[in-house]
């Protein structure tokens, strides 16, 4: 397996059980690693855990070189897992689309992420077995915290986050969201390739706790444990791959080093401390066991939401990023009946209904957009010539024009207020350009934040002394620093036009500076 980036370099074999990464063992005891050219398929061994094995026979690792995290091993499930049509589509999805459109080294795919948060999770949860053996955790509940964070992001469409607008444009009523995708692209996988758990010591109710570490189950009114999984006891195993309680998690430390590598935007927090300084303990008020961090380490968690927000502020959400996904919204949305994946029921699915067959769904990738230039221009169907001189105008660079763009001193929605009001000046227009501009323009809301909307992000994480190293209690943010920001979110209304008609993209201004200045907002 070869990548621009990542590629399979080894294959380990361990006589009895498992591979040694970075000096640390897979499983319990030391083992002797040595190495072979055997490729890891679907076999029949019977293998448990991330290492043990039946008597005689031999347990295969792969070796993979990654350009953020050096040299990462994985075993036997997740190689047969890697090696698979559906998981492979992942080299096809890139992980930040638009971005790469404006910034040219952020090339990289979802399929290296993948493993880089496989590898993440992995260190993680050995971490905690190493220094807290009383928490029992096994070699399944290892492997399955590898496998989840293998398989998070198999159910992406393509463009990034662009295919979840897209699906939520055209069909609302189906609330897709990728993480549900995930689990049943997981689920299709393991079938089309007769990749049985049990081979790898693993049982059904373990391929519920990976669907539950990719999306958590929402909490029940009753208070009750919503997991099937796992019981309370290893609630903590749910905050290492997706972490919804704090958004301290292997993900996000592997796509903000991931993406700041490609997109040249630097990141300054380190994962390797807050993994060090890592303890589960029982939290006032919460039944559930959480992952919490050393004291000193607030200002290294602070520095990692921060670099959150100026990754979204200088490249997701970058100006020029968001009018190339519109570009692409408005290509698509025209198109959506002309483009089609024969899924595995015989049936021809169009781009919205495709997520509705996952044999159908993956087949679907960023290459559709030459799918859309390589369609016959219809005369009976004028929208793909529109769609296909989008795409063109992208490539020539000529962008949609941006007119302006305000930032109110609050965080309250004024997106619907400021299109509404621009809606009935330009409705009550006396000519031709008003009618133009009333069908050309756009808002955009855009928030940036440090993952906790307008709150500090260190409000929703406990921390313990060393001192006293077994109570969780929280920091106020005064005892952090009197220099900490006032506010922890802002909020962009960017105006574009899809006229290149400078006479329509002026009065579509007139109108935004109306509208602006109605709502007594400042023009920037």
């Amino acid at each position: 397996m070869a990548g621009d980036e990542l590629s399979s370099s080894t294959a380990v074999t361990s006589n009895g059980t498992v591979a040694a990464n970075s000096n640390r063992v897979w499983a319990n005891g030391n083992r002797a690693v040595a190495t072979s050219n055997r490729a890891v398929a679907n076999s029949n061994r019977a293998v448990a855990g991330s290492g043990t094995v039946a008597a005689g026979d031999k347990t295969l690792f792969k070796v993979f070189n990654d350009s953020v995290h050096g040299t990462i091993t994985l075993p036997p499930l997740c190689v047969a897992i890697i090696d698979t049509p559906q998981f492979q589509r992942l080299r096809c999805l890139k992980q930040t689309y638009s971005s790469y459109l404006v910034f040219p080294a952020a090339s990289h795919n979802r399929f290296e992420h993948s493993l880089g948060v496989a590898y993440l999770g992995g260190e993680m949860v050995d971490k905690l077995r190493e220094q807290q053996p009383e928490l029992r955790i096994d070699n399944r509940d290892a492997l399955c915290v590898r496998v989840a964070g293998l398989c998070h992001d198999l159910g992406h469409g393509p463009f990034s986050h662009f295919w979840q607008e897209y699906m939520k444009q055209k069909r609302p009523e189906r609330k897709w969201k990728h993480e549900k995708a995930s689990q049943e692209m997981l689920q299709h996988l393991l079938k089309e390739n007769d990749i049985r758990l049990e081979n790898y010591g693993l049982d059904e109710n373990d391929l519920v706790f990976i669907n539950e570490l990719i999306k958590r189950p929402l909490e029940t009114n009753d208070g009750l444990w919503p997991c099937k999984g796992r019981g309370q006891e290893k609630s903590f195993l749910y905050e290492i791959i997706s972490n919804e309680r704090n958004n301290v998690d292997v993900d996000k430390w592997d796509y903000f080093l991931r993406d700041s590598h490609g997109l040249g935007v630097r990141v300054t927090f380190s994962y390797r401390r807050l993994m060090e300084f890592s303890r589960v303990l029982c939290v006032k008020g919460d039944k559930s066991k959480q992952i919490c961090f050393r004291d000193k380490e607030v200002e290294n968690i602070i520095e990692m939401f921060h670099n959150r927000y100026m990754l979204h502020k200088k490249a997701y959400q970058h100006r020029t990023s968001i009018i190339i996904d519109q570009m692409l919204l408005d290509a698509f949305m025209k198109v959506d009946h002309s483009i089609k994946f024969k899924g595995d029921d015989g049936e021809e699915y169009s781009l919205s209904k495709v997520v509705d067959n996952m044999s159908a769904y993956s087949k679907l990738c960023d290459d559709v957009l030459q799918q859309l230039q390589r369609l016959e221009r219809d005369t009976s169907d004028p929208g793909i010539a529109e769609a296909q001189d989008i795409v063109l105008n992208i490539q020539r660079r000529e962008l949609y024009p941006r007119i302006a763009q305000t930032r109110p001193d609050a965080s309250t929605n004024k997106e619907v207020a400021l299109k509404n009001y621009m809606t009935e000046l330009l409705a009550a227009g006396r000519d031709a350009r008003y009618r133009a501009a009333e069908d050309s323009f756009i808002i955009f809301r855009t928030k940036l934040n440090y993952g906790n909307k307008e709150q500090n992000p260190i409000r929703k994480i406990w921390f313990y002394s060393k001192t006293c190293p077994d109570v969780a209690f929280q920091i106020n943010e005064s005892d952090v620093s009197a220099m900490l920001p006032k506010r922890y979110e802002e909020v962009w209304y960017t105006c574009i036009s899809r006229s290149y008609d400078t006479d329509v993209n002026d009065v579509i201004a007139t109108a935004f500076d109306a509208a602006c200045f109605h709502h007594g907002l400042k023009k920037k």
